[in-house]
């Protein structure tokens, strides 16, 4: 099901949509040669061509986008998996989506959009070791569940690197995209080496002859990720209006360029949610929703001419919107804000452009014309606001 990146994915602007163009034609004429390296058949190939080759075929993409390349599958099917990422800069993620999503049929290739899950060895540790960049001085790590449903990695060792190793283990152990939307808190604690006669009694998580106790935290990790993931409510996100209690926030409004920054009240069904928002946190649909949701808002101008200064106003678009989303099948409203400049009605649905459709289609029957945007909640997208028009032309 298409989320928020896949749609960001299909409105790139033209210079990056030529760039993802120019990046399979140029990898096309690389791929064979890269191949005949990784297979041993070119054997004056090294690890310096592969890096060149990329950098020609990714050209003004190498800012913000990443790769590896690894076996195409575990069963040792002859091929590569490319994985082109833009690792924790979730605002790249549509570019790397759209370049996954643009791949061409090139047979003995995989591609995809963030690293896969490590074998969960003591080898790690050396891959540990060369995306930090030094020697590796961990000594264990540890999980936890943290805030808004984010899982905590605390690394134990005798300096304050400990931590950042062990966030690197969790993303190798779990996957990039694992990471992406779970990685909460990383922290340290000190801790020292055992001493041999010790090492018996340390067990799981800590340290052990041979980093053994790699493979128990990437069980635990696994574990409590698992476990959030159950936990993770199946019913729709936006429950029946009225069928729940509601919270009231009171904000500070600010004179930054975040576009909730004028928000004064907000009212909601999903308080966990909106609490993760306000605390600057990044949202990641998955950990709120396993329907498949996507987390939308309108952005609706206060004007001379529609003032919208009554709650009853905004109600009024909310219970709308909401309406018009449950029968067609798309969702339901979970929240709605009054801010100095504009109101706001925050919604989860299943499908983006059609969502869109039933919110401009609202907003023209109700005549209300003013400026509009639609706001997005996920990691990498806060900043983005979609203009409205359709509805201006319905009025």
């Amino acid at each position: 099901m298409a989320d928020a990146y896949d749609f960001w994915a299909k409105r790139l602007p033209s210079a990056e949509r030529a760039a993802v163009a120019a990046f399979w034609e140029g990898f096309a004429r690389h791929a064979a040669f890269i191949d005949a390296i990784f297979t041993g058949e070119d054997r004056s190939g090294t690890a310096d061509d592969v890096a060149d080759c990329m950098a020609d075929a990714l050209g003004p993409l190498s800012d913000g986008i990443y790769w590896e390349f690894g076996p195409l599958d575990e069963t040792g099917k002859r091929g590569h998996f490319l994985a082109l990422t833009p690792e924790l800069y979730h605002s790249k993620r549509p570019l790397a989506r759209a370049l996954v999503a643009a791949a061409p049929d090139l047979p003995g290739w995989g591609f995809g959009d963030a690293r896969r899950p490590m074998a969960a060895d003591a080898s790690i540790l050396a891959n540990v070791a060369s995306r930090a960049f030094r020697d590796v001085t961990l000594l264990g790590a540890e999980v936890q569940a943290g805030a808004h449903r984010m899982v905590d990695v605390t690394g134990l060792g005798p300096d304050e690197h400990a931590g950042g190793q062990a966030g690197l283990l969790f993303s190798l152990v779990m996957g990039e995209a694992v990471e992406r939307d779970w990685l909460g808190e990383v922290s340290s604690t000190p801790a020292k080496a055992p001493r041999a006669a010790g090492l018996a009694g340390m067990i799981g998580r800590r340290a052990a002859p041979e980093e053994s106790w790699v493979s128990d935290f990437a069980e635990e990790a696994r574990g409590l990720v698992d476990a959030m993931r159950a936990g993770t409510q199946t019913a729709p996100f936006a429950p029946v209006r009225g069928s729940v209690p509601e919270t009231l926030f009171r904000l500070t409004p600010g004179d930054g360029t975040w576009p909730r920054a004028d928000l004064v009240t907000y009212l909601t069904t999903r308080p966990d949610f909106a609490q993760a928002r306000f605390d600057d946190a990044p949202i990641a649909a998955e950990r709120f929703s396993t329907r498949g949701e996507s987390f939308i808002a309108l952005r609706l101008a206060r004007t001379p001419a529609a003032p919208l200064d009554d709650v009853s106003d905004r109600a009024e678009i909310a219970d709308a919107i909401d309406a018009d989303l449950r029968a067609g099948g798309l969702g339901g409203v979970f929240g709605e804000g009054h801010g100095r400049a504009h109101i706001y009605v925050d919604a989860a649905v299943t499908e983006i452009p059609s969502a869109i459709g039933v919110i401009e289609r609202v907003l023209g029957r109700l005549g209300h014309s003013a400026p509009a945007h639609i706001l997005f909640d996920e990691a990498g997208l806060t900043d983005l606001a979609l203009p409205l028009a359709s509805h201006q032309a319905l009025h």
